[in-house]
């Protein structure tokens, strides 16, 4: 997962970068694609405060038996991974934030989202 993170990344970065205007199927598939970036992270952020509960009450325990003590150690340690992951997680998307905001500002229409809204209004009425 995180090698594709980062080659996604690496992607828009690239592409934010060019000349050519992106078109609006073009931003709404790197919407698509940052909303399912998000939705990973928050189920990480649900395991990563799951894992610290376990953590906590596994070291409560300990203190009346050593058996606890090595589930504290082992939920301690895959509770950091998880912290480093996340951090990775919410670091990355925060770039891909950007890059989209950079994607955006070169769409086809030039303002982008306003304007599919704009048509979306004119069709209701």
């Amino acid at each position: 997962m995180k090698k594709g993170l980062k080659n996604y990344c690496e992607e828009l970065k690239t592409l934010s970068e060019g000349k050519k205007p992106v078109s609006d199927r073009e931003l709404q598939y790197h919407a698509i694609k940052i909303k399912n970036y998000q939705h990973e992270r928050f189920v990480h952020l649900i395991i990563t405060i799951t894992f610290a509960f376990i953590t906590l009450f596994s070291l409560y325990f300990a203190r009346s038996d050593t058996m606890y003590l090595w589930i504290t150690i082992i939920s301690f340690v895959m509770l950091i991974c998880y912290i480093k992951y996340y951090y990775y997680l919410e670091n990355t998307i925060q770039k891909l934030y950007y890059y989209y905001d950079l994607l955006f500002q070169k769409s086809d229409t030039g303002d982008g989202y306003d304007s599919r809204r704009r048509n979306l209004s004119k069709k209701r009425s």
